[in-house]
């Protein structure tokens, strides 16, 4: 047996058998909790989104798309964030940050350049004032009281980089609930396409994508608590006037729009189109492109508006998002 198969574990006839009875007296209770502000659900802490967007609950797998440094990690960074403070933390509510990319070190000096307001480019170099280290210290003593808990690899660790799978992200999981005594409120897994596939039964590169989402929905399941899933577009976008990704753009994963309960789009036009250039939506619609333009779509969500399209302010050096001033 394999430690995913430990971790949700086969269940019983009566804990998946529910009579009419059962299901209505669920039912209302569902809306019960979704009426008690405590159980209301995740929210992204990016405003405009969260008007249109319903809150990320338990059982729920939301994905995000985005062409390679389109701001895909730092929008699910900052979600991780806002999530820390709409938890208990004392009643060992946790948020879990997974990446295949990025050290737990510079992680945490995003989170730490985000509170300080201190360039993370600065940290990164170790190239601060004496009254910039003060506030990195004071943001750094704040971060340690943040529930936001990095499942990756350490630059200390002295140990060749791991690269986790699935089934090496559900024992750290495991750990996390069972011996650490945590709950889990929000999973984050940045990304896809970096995820170690070693542990899938096809070694067909697309056949295994679709096994790692359907394992990220699973998650969301067995934990009780929604997952947000990042994947990287594909060039074609580059294509096309208007490169907003769509549900068919996620590289190697047709499975993901049937899988995910939700799906958000990205697009941070600096990187693909001229600055002061204009990118035009509709015949009425257009932007100007700037350093800190930001485009987000809702692309999908079950029971709420979708497609959307919104504009932001963005400030990568200090990840923050703002709605654009009218």
């Amino acid at each position: 047996m394999n430690q995913t198969q430990k971790d949700y574990h086969k269940p019983k006839p009566e804990e998946v058998v529910f009579s009419p009875q059962q299901a209505s007296v669920l039912a209302v209770r569902s809306v019960e909790n979704r009426r008690d502000a405590k159980s209301a659900g995740i929210k992204t802490g990016i405003k405009d989104l969260d008007f249109d967007l319903l809150p990320l609950r338990g059982g729920e797998l939301i994905s995000i798309i985005a062409f390679t440094s389109n701001y895909k990690t730092g929008t699910m960074a900052y979600i991780a964030k806002n999530a820390c403070d709409q938890i208990n933390a004392d009643d060992g509510e946790i948020i879990i940050y997974l990446s295949w990319e990025q050290s737990v070190e510079e992680q945490t000096l995003l989170d730490i350049s985000f509170t300080s307001m201190i360039e993370a480019s600065r940290l990164y170099k170790g190239d601060l004032t004496e009254i910039q280290w003060n506030q990195m210290m004071k943001a750094s003593v704040e971060r340690a009281t943040k529930p936001l808990w990095l499942i990756g690899h350490s630059e200390s660790s002295g140990s060749r980089r791991p690269r986790l799978s699935m089934t090496d992200v559900g024992a750290a999981l495991a750990y996390v609930v069972d011996v650490q005594q945590r709950k889990p409120r929000l999973i984050v897994l940045d990304y896809l396409q970096r995820i170690n596939r070693d542990d899938c039964r096809s070694s067909d590169i697309r056949v295994a994508h679709m096994e790692v989402v359907d394992r990220a929905k699973d998650m969301s399941l067995a934990f009780s608590c929604p997952v947000i899933l990042g994947t990287q577009a594909g060039r074609q976008l580059l294509e096309r006037r208007w490169k907003m990704p769509t549900l068919a753009d996620s590289l190697e994963s047709s499975n993901l729009e049937q899988s995910s309960d939700k799906v958000i789009a990205l697009w941070y036009p600096k990187t693909t189109e001229p600055l002061n250039s204009e990118i035009r939506y509709s015949n009425t619609q257009s932007y100007t492109v700037t350093n800190n333009l930001l485009l987000m779509s809702i692309l999908k969500q079950k029971y709420g508006r979708a497609p959307t399209l919104l504009s932001l302010h963005v400030q990568p050096e200090v990840n923050k998002i703002y709605p654009i001033e009218n």
